[in-house]
């Protein structure tokens, strides 16, 4: 049994909190449509129930026989890609909940907190595919500084090349996000200009920190993660027979070495293959033996870090108010159980860009492959987002 309610109150006070949560939002770095074109359509065949919000991990991709289609909300000529999402807890988190909407601010910063966390992994995921050998804006959009400067970490020299791609427009690029490690590079190289008030005291803000040029940092380390490589492995007759990559990374100057561990068995090694610095496949060079499960393979992180040069509201979010829901009793325990659910339609996307694929509520690994996005492009600084490699 489910009683569907959806309280205005609770919508709009999830988007009020969603920027205190997230470093693009927070920083004014999303554009949010108010009123996607979004197609409607499918049910549930079933949901995760979990006791905590605490032990909830990445959100569920929604099942159901009448997704909506990838390319339902149109941005002018460009397409963006539709995501689905749910989650759910269980009683023990409703008791407040279920007495009505005074009960639902309970859990709304919460939900609002995990709302922002995933839409921004999305947007990770669409930078890698854009960005990523052979992608949209790995050619136009990127500057490779992996083997420039001092071991090719981040200095002045890097930011001030890469905002050159822009030309006449560099200007536009106003803020830089960054990992911890350029940061500190940074600050290592007394390159970090700080505001100052009335009184000489710095000003903080949440996620921002300094600046350079007059671009103000900002530091997202999930966003700016290290592009490594990582690999399983398939054995044969006690033996390894072959490498299957999982995630390609990026950035590699030089091939990283490949180590086997584990599985009963030894001797067995593999050299890894790059293209466009990405580790693209690994050579079994010798297939060692006494292997009873497929080994450990760790590929050495050695990949670069990417920081983005970005100007105005390059992120696009077109956010589903309305969302669906529902307090379910699971009637088939002997103590009926209530669960609170949550539905969420939303398009994370960079503006000018378009996604060309088909599938439906696409996961991650499909939003990091870069055959499934174009740019729509006029000219160089349509696109204000400029990646940045170093080490």
């Amino acid at each position: 049994m489910a009683i569907d309610f959806v309280p205005a109150l609770y919508e709009a006070e999830v988007q009020r909190l969603m920027p205190t949560f997230g470093t693009l939002f927070a920083n004014g770095l999303v554009f949010n449509d108010p009123a996607p074109a979004f197609q409607t359509g499918g049910d549930f065949y079933h949901s995760r129930y979990l006791k905590s919000l605490s032990f909830l991990g990445d959100d569920n991709q929604r099942s159901s026989s009448g997704d909506i289609s990838v390319k339902s909300l149109s941005y002018g000529e460009i397409k963006g890609v539709i995501v689905r999402r749910y989650d759910a807890v269980e009683q023990e988190n409703l008791d407040t909940i279920i007495s009505g909407v005074d009960g639902l601010k309970f859990i709304t910063p919460q939900i609002a907190q995990r709302n922002t966390v995933n839409i921004e992994k999305r947007y990770g995921a669409i930078l890698r595919g854009l960005f990523r050998y052979g992608g949209a804006l790995a050619t136009t959009h990127s500057y490779d500084y992996t083997s420039g400067g001092t071991g090719g970490l981040l200095d002045e020299i890097a930011i001030i090349n890469g905002q050159q791609i822009l030309g006449r427009n560099s200007a536009l690029l106003t803020a830089h996000i960054l990992h911890s490690h350029q940061y500190a590079n940074m600050l290592k190289l007394g390159l970090v200009d700080y505001s100052q008030t009335i009184q000489g005291q710095e000003v903080a803000t949440t996620g921002q920190l300094g600046s350079f040029a007059g671009k103000r940092f900002i530091v997202d380390d999930d966003l700016c993660a290290q592009m490594n490589a990582t690999a399983t492995a398939t054995i044969g007759s006690g033996a390894v027979t072959a490498f299957t990559i999982t995630e390609k990374g990026g950035g590699f100057t030089s091939a990283p070495t490949v180590t086997i561990t584990g599985g009963g068995g030894t001797g067995a090694t593999g050299t890894a293959v790059l293209t466009g610095g990405e580790v693209t496949s690994i050579t079994v060079t010798a297939g060692g033996s006494g292997y009873s499960s497929a080994p450990t393979v760790t590929i050495a992180s050695t990949g670069a870090y990417p920081s983005y040069l970005v100007g105005g509201q390059p992120f696009y979010l077109g956010y589903q108010r309305e969302m669906s829901m529902k307090l379910i009793e699971n009637l088939t325990k002997q103590n009926i159980t209530q669960t609170l659910r949550w539905d969420l339609d939303y398009c994370p996307h960079i503006i000018n860009t378009t996604y060309i694929d088909t599938t439906a509520n696409p996961a991650d690994s499909d939003l990091k492959t870069a055959a499934n996005w174009e740019s729509r492009a006029d000219d160089v600084s349509d696109i204000k987002i400029i990646r940045v490699l170093t080490k």
